[in-house]
Formats: structure tokens, C-alpha cells, sequence
């Protein structure tokens, strides 16, 4: 079960590795509106639909579900090419603006590239743990291939290096 705080409401998707119970999910959701919750969501899902209904689980939720090591939720729905070319296309966005700044003498442009190198290292090394864990050992080794293109200092080849054992890092930030 994962429940996540939005400003003012709590939602709540279940995850679950046994049978999910639709029954449970819902009594949960009314002790929460008991209470005092003024807004509760149940996700509940399973079969054709879920793809398109985890499409719509926010950001956070995903984050939570790594949390849990819920991974191979989190495989089932993996686009690596398309959570690549996103990261890829941050970084560089990210890493420009830090360069103008840093050129500028803008006295925040260095964190901006530490904030750069450490999100696309977090982005990939995730996708590629969880590329791993979910058995799809090809998509990770041309993934991280990929990355290592982006980066190629130590720090980066070593976390990069324990993604493709499968050690899935802490979401960050």
C-alpha cells in the first residue's frame, strides 16, 4: 500500500504482491474519510487497463513505489527509450544553463550543474536497476551504454555499475 500527501488531499494506491482486494482498499479509503480526509483516490487495478491507469499515477507515486521496492510493478510499465531520451534531454537543457550561468559569473550556476549530474545519474542508474530487476538485461546494458556516453567520469561508471547488478538507488531529491 502506498499513500501519498497532496497539499490538500491524501491519495492512496495499493500495491500489492498477493491478490489485491478491491474490498480492502475501499474499507481503508472510508476509514480515511472517517477520519476527516475530505478527498481519498483508490486505485485499484488489474489486467489490460492498468498500463493506462499507471500512466496517470503521479510522479510521486512511482517514487513511493521504488520506495517500497515494489520493482516489478514498476517494470511493467517501463518505456526506457522514451525515460532515456527524457533524461538525456533534462541533463543537457540543465547542464546549457548551468554553463551560461557559470559564464555569467552567476553564483548559483555551479549547483545547478551539480543538480544536473546528480539527476540524470539518479534518472538512469533507476532505469536501469529496474530494467535489470524486471529481467530486461538487454534494454539496461544499451541504456546505460547510452548514458555512459552523456557521462563518463568514475562517480557516474560506478553508480552505474551497481544499476546493472540491480541495485536500484534511492530516489533523489
Amino acid at each position: 500500500m502506498i499513500i501519498a500527501l497532496h497539499g490538500e488531499y491524501l491519495e492512496v494506491a495499493f500495491f500489492s504482491t498477493g491478490k489485491p482486494s478491491f474490498a480492502n482498499n475501499c474499507l481503508l479509503a472510508r476509514r480515511l474519510v472517517e477520519r476527516g480526509v475530505r478527498f481519498v483516490q483508490v486505485w485499484h487495478g488489474e489486467g489490460q487497463d492498468d498500463v493506462e491507469i499507471f500512466a496517470h499515477v503521479s510522479v510521486m507515486q512511482e517514487v513511493m513505489a521504488v520506495e517500497a521496492k515494489e520493482y516489478s510493478l514498476c517494470g511493467r510499465y517501463l518505456e526506457p527509450d522514451k525515460s532515456f531520451e527524457q533524461s538525456r534531454k533534462n541533463y543537457r537543457e540543465l547542464k546549457k544553463m548551468a554553463q551560461r550561468q557559470v559564464a555569467q559569473n552567476v553564483s548559483h550556476g555551479d549547483r545547478l550543474l551539480d543538480f544536473a549530474e546528480k539527476n540524470f545519474a539518479n534518472q538512469t542508474t533507476t532505469l536501469v536497476a529496474l530494467l535489470v530487476a524486471n529481467d530486461r538485461k538487454a534494454d539496461a546494458d544499451r541504456i546505460a551504454a547510452e548514458a555512459l556516453k552523456e557521462r563518463d567520469d568514475p562517480p557516474f561508471k560506478a553508480e552505474m555499475d551497481k544499476a546493472k547488478r540491480g541495485e536500484v538507488p534511492a530516489p533523489w531529491p
